[in-house]
C-alpha cells in the first residue's frame, strides 16, 4: 500500500450508507466515477480468508488518485458487489 501511496494514489475511498465515501474530500463520489487502476491481492499474517484483501487503487473522473479495500464486503457482501460491479474497471476481467 505504501508503494501505492508513493506512487499518488493518497485519498480512502470508503464504502458507507450505500455508496462510496471519501472522507479526505468529505463528499461522497458515484461508482460509476471512480476507474480501478490497479488491483493486489495481500495476504494476512494468518493463512486463512479473513487476513487477505483486495486492495484497489482508483481514480475518479476528475483524476482523484486512491485506495480502496474489500473490507466492507465482510460486513454485507450483497451491498459491496452491487455497488462494486457499477465501478469501471480499466482492464478486461478485472474483478
Amino acid at each position: 500500500m505504501q508503494d501505492l501511496r508513493d506512487r499518488g494514489f493518497i485519498h480512502t475511498f470508503n464504502i458507507q450508507d450505500n455508496g462510496i465515501y471519501c472522507p479526505e474530500l468529505s463528499k461522497e463520489v458515484a461508482p460509476e466515477d471512480l476507474t480501478i487502476v490497479e488491483q493486489h491481492h495481500i495476504d494476512g499474517p494468518e493463512a486463512d480468508a479473513a487476513n487477505t484483501h483486495e486492495v484497489f487503487a482508483v481514480e475518479t473522473q476528475d483524476h482523484v488518485m486512491g485506495i480502496m479495500l474489500d473490507t466492507y464486503a465482510q460486513y454485507n457482501a450483497a451491498e459491496f458487489a452491487s455497488i462494486f460491479n457499477k465501478v469501471h474497471k480499466s482492464k478486461p476481467g478485472m474483478a
